[in-house]
């Protein structure tokens, strides 16, 4: 289990993924390509490495850097400026709540809180996110990831649009676009969301991968 991340007031990931976790090794060898400075080539799957593992690292990273991305501007995403969780003036997300057996329009902080707690739960459940090496991943793995990814983009789509000034004046302009690079390489080289998903942000994606 992902036991080095802490629950505060919101997610506060520890720096290490401990030795001897199942993805211990590719998250070494994340590091170190993001290092070398080239977001396309840091996304590819190492030689030889199981495509899962690194798929498993990749929710890791981007967990760890959307909390640290919402962080810069949850305190400007108030139930009075963004009642609802959209990405722009056309695009609108809702929660399904499965106690409740409703579909909800939430406040975006709290659809945004919601997605960051399931995907917390997610990672920390044995049988999905194993940590033994050599404990096998779920048959349905390739289908959990992509919903991790496509509720990510969402947050990603939200923060964009919505708070694009609140990011330049909390001096994060930098790192939003930084990874947001990142993320639209990682998703478009396992093809994680469809193309019709990816609507909000066409003309944004359309530029990094053609830059």
């Amino acid at each position: 289990m992902f036991e080095w991340f802490k629950r505060e007031n919101s997610f506060r990931p520890l720096k290490e993924i401990p030795e001897g976790h199942k993805i211990y090794r590719v998250h070494q060898l994340s590091r170190a390509t993001l290092g070398a400075g080239d977001l396309r080539k840091a996304v590819k799957l190492p030689p030889n490495e199981n495509e899962n593992d690194w798929l498993a690292n990749g929710v890791v990273d981007f967990y760890c850097t959307l909390n640290s991305l919402f962080s810069l501007i949850c305190e400007k995403c108030s139930e009075e400026r963004c009642p609802e969780m959209k990405a722009g003036a056309g695009f609108q997300y809702f929660w399904q709540d499965k106690q409740l057996k409703k579909v909800l329009s939430l406040p975006a902080k709290q659809y945004i809180g919601n997605v960051l707690d399931w995907i917390f739960a997610e990672m920390n459940n044995e049988t999905k996110f194993p940590s033994n090496p050599d404990t096998p991943f779920p048959k349905n793995f390739r289908e959990l990831i992509e919903k991790i990814f496509q509720r990510m983009f969402r947050i990603y789509a939200h923060i964009y649009i919505n708070h694009h000034e609140d990011i330049i004046i909390a001096g994060g302009e930098s790192h939003m676009n930084t990874t947001l690079k990142h993320f639209v390489f990682f998703i478009t080289e396992f093809n994680l969301i469809p193309a019709a998903q990816l609507a909000p942000l066409k003309n944004v994606i359309d530029q990094i991968l053609n830059d």
